[in-house]
């Protein structure tokens, strides 16, 4: 459906509640007033989202069936979502350990810091997390140079360019 502007209208009143709850709550509650501006401007935007997908009916009468394929898509990536979860839980444990850690010394500038590296860290985890996936599937064929049995390279010219283009990567990123 292809409609930029709602998206970018949630991202502005999400922008617009931060800098208002952030000026409202910080001087009175500080990094929890903070915290709980962010948590609102979230909420707000997902709520405009959300409000303009049921006015514009994108989630009106084919619910039935869009439920259906939520459910089969559901049960095929059951195990990737487990994995992905857990990765949240032990990500959150570590930075809360580590929040408590910093503010029970006053090092608030430690928690901003994190914050800032967590930030840049869930921009890039999602193409480092394929990356990985693409590379733990590809590889070990592309290391393995034989043929298989019909005499034919393991891999095709294209999956050993993504497997080379992912080793390029991997090294010139570290």
């Amino acid at each position: 459906r292809r409609d930029v502007g709602v998206p970018v209208r949630a991202a502005a009143a999400a922008g617009l509640v931060n800098l208002v709850g952030d000026a409202a709550l910080v001087p009175s509650a500080g990094v929890v007033g903070a915290a709980l501006a962010t948590t609102f401007a979230q909420v707000a935007s997902c709520a405009l989202v959300v409000r303009a997908a049921a006015l514009k009916r994108y989630v009106g009468g084919a619910a039935r069936d869009a439920l259906r394929r939520v459910r089969s898509l559901f049960a095929l990536g059951l195990p990737v979502l487990v994995t992905l979860l857990n990765k949240c839980a032990v990500l959150a444990a570590l930075s809360a350990a580590t929040s408590v850690a910093a503010a029970s010394r006053g090092a608030f500038h430690e928690i901003a810091a994190h914050q800032i590296l967590l930030g840049v860290y869930f921009v890039f985890a999602p193409v480092g997390d394929a990356l990985s996936q693409t590379v733990q599937t590809f590889v070990p064929r592309a290391l393995d140079d034989d043929d298989d049995a019909n005499g034919r390279p393991r891999l095709g010219k294209a999956a050993r360019a993504v497997v080379d283009g992912a080793l390029r990567a991997s090294l010139a990123l570290g």
